[in-house]
């Protein structure tokens, strides 16, 4: 893509999500364009083809204009970025659950809770252990709510998007970040650091996306 008095597309390429995008399009219930733009790559079956022909498709913007305006704001946002090859869906959401919460868990211990509050996946618990952290998770998240409500976010609390517990030398020790996907609210719950800029995380959100896309309303 190149910025001048007119835009360009300025080869054809698969566009995908960056993980700094899928980050910004599900921490809250408010979506701009850009979020709009990042959700709706996740809900395609495969990494879809960006050209001339396809860019109003892709981008659901028209005319050409507005949408090469929408693919560069989103491009200079760091949200999406062409590629070579196409990525594929990762599958089935109870098979790839566990895998793709390992690569958000470098410390090996997470949990995806559903929109009812019921643990969907984890790794690292057992027996009623899931569903103690589900609480602890909801504990967390509506801390860092109420924090950005009130315009006081302690670095303890919140991150300005999920909330943590911190060691007394200031290091998380758990935290819990809602997903906000396609009008339902589910949290991930990681212990330690998450690695939220990890390609998992993309792959994640695109199998819930396209799961909760395909449930029966």
């Amino acid at each position: 893509m190149s910025a001048g008095p007119e835009l360009e597309l300025a080869r054809a390429c698969y566009v995908r999500p960056t993980p700094r995008g899928v980050q910004r399009a599900v921490r809250d219930a408010t979506h701009d364009e850009i979020d709009g733009l990042i959700l709706r790559l996740l809900e395609e079956p495969a990494t879809p083809w960006l050209d001339v022909t396809t860019l109003e498709a892709v981008t659901g913007a028209e005319p050409a204009h507005a949408a090469l305006a929408l693919v560069h704001a989103a491009q200079e946002a760091g949200a999406i970025e062409g590629v070579e090859r196409p990525d594929a869906e990762p599958g089935q959401l109870a098979a790839t659950l566990p895998g793709l919460l390992a690569g958000v868990a470098p410390g090996g211990t997470a949990l995806l809770v559903g929109p009812d509050g019921a643990p969907l996946a984890s790794i690292g618990l057992a027996g009623d252990e899931p569903a103690r952290l589900a609480v602890i998770g909801a504990a967390l998240a509506n801390a860092a709510t109420r924090a950005l409500e009130t315009a006081v976010v302690p670095a303890a609390v919140s991150d300005g998007w999920g909330g943590a517990l911190v060691d007394p030398v200031g290091v998380t020790t758990i935290g819990a970040w809602p997903l906000h996907i396609g009008g339902s609210r589910l949290l991930i719950v990681v212990a330690g650091l998450p690695r939220f800029d990890h390609g998992s995380f993309t792959s994640l959100v695109w199998a819930l996306v396209r799961h909760l896309a395909a449930a029966p309303r």
